[in-house]
């Protein structure tokens, strides 16, 4: 599958439109209690010792004004202070399965907070696994790993083709307990770890994602969408279309009679619909709604996402 890039605003790791990055603390906070934490562990020894308790972590953290359990997952396995020899997984653990990793905005690797690719790629791959840069055409025994439901072209692609969306704490909990290969296989992946669609974006409730999904869903199927604007929007949204079952058309009609199937105009709003279209009295809505198609896994209500 070719490579995708989405409308953009502002950095993120695919090329989509990007939220704003949740923040779990100020990360100026977030160095200073690192600093404390490594100091702790070395103040008796002439090296860091490899591990300390989650406990003394939290009182730190507590007493730098830091929530110790809100902001637990901002830390990732800095409460578990393992600064050194990580646990590694066993060569075997992942072994069969395809793995694709995404998420809006990476931080820093320096700051240690945040979705770390890199990091998570050398677990999967010591553990037997195979990471690609995007989702290969053989999707079976695939996963996408995230660190939240996002918007990018590949969580899109994976929701469309029925791949599961899981957090990438699945990881650490099978390296972290030392897991065997088949607690590992995909159909022994927790529920509470498949991470949701998204969020609708009329009524902005989660929308889940179903583990037990037999096959994938086809929210544009018998569907014409006619794309409209950047160069970037249409190359982007054509596949996804497509895989969503529709047709995407890169050239407008000659006349009515040819208008077969429902037909609908989505632009991506850098441009005014042209005049050919409006003639045609098609309804004409914003990218948004091709989004919210694929969020909900249905050809979504256009009223709310029309511009004519």
């Amino acid at each position: 599958m070719g490579s995708l890039e989405l409308q953009s605003h502002g950095q993120a790791t695919d090329d989509m439109d990007t939220q704003p990055p949740l923040l779990y603390m100020d990360s100026r906070l977030a160095d200073q209690a690192i600093h404390h934490v490594l100091e702790e562990v070395s103040e008796d020894d002439d090296e860091p010792s490899q591990q300390c308790s989650a406990s003394s972590c939290g009182t730190i953290l507590n007493s730098l004004g830091i929530d110790h359990g809100r902001n637990e997952k901002a830390f990732g396995g800095i409460l578990q202070c393992t600064p050194t020899d990580p646990i590694d997984p066993s060569p075997e653990m992942f072994r069969d399965l395809k793995f694709v990793l995404t998420c809006e905005v990476e931080r820093s690797h320096d700051s240690l907070v945040g979705f770390r690719k890199e990091h998570y790629t050398k677990r999967l791959v010591a553990g037997g696994g195979i990471v690609y840069d995007e989702i290969p055409r053989d999707v079976k025994n695939t996963i996408l790993i995230s660190n939240e439901h996002c918007q990018t072209s590949k969580y899109f692609h994976a929701l469309l083709l029925g791949i599961p969306c899981v957090s990438h704490e699945w990881i650490e909990d099978c390296v972290n307990n030392n897991r065997t290969y088949e607690e590992c296989r995909i159909n022994r992946i927790q529920r509470t770890l498949y991470l949701h669609r998204g969020r609708d974006l009329v009524t902005e409730k989660v929308v889940r994602q179903d583990k037990d999904l037999k096959e994938p869903l086809k929210p544009f199927k018998r569907q014409i969408v006619y794309l409209q604007g950047s160069k970037k929007f249409k190359e982007s949204w054509t596949e996804l279309v497509e895989t969503g079952g529709g047709e995407a058309i890169k050239a407008w009609f000659r006349n009515t009679s040819e208008l077969s199937l429902p037909t609908i105009v989505a632009s991506d709003c850098t441009s005014r619909p042209s005049k050919t279209t409006v003639n045609f009295n098609v309804p004409i809505v914003n990218q948004d709604w091709l989004k919210q198609c694929v969020i909900l896994g249905k050809l979504a209500d256009i009223d709310p996402f029309k511009q004519n």
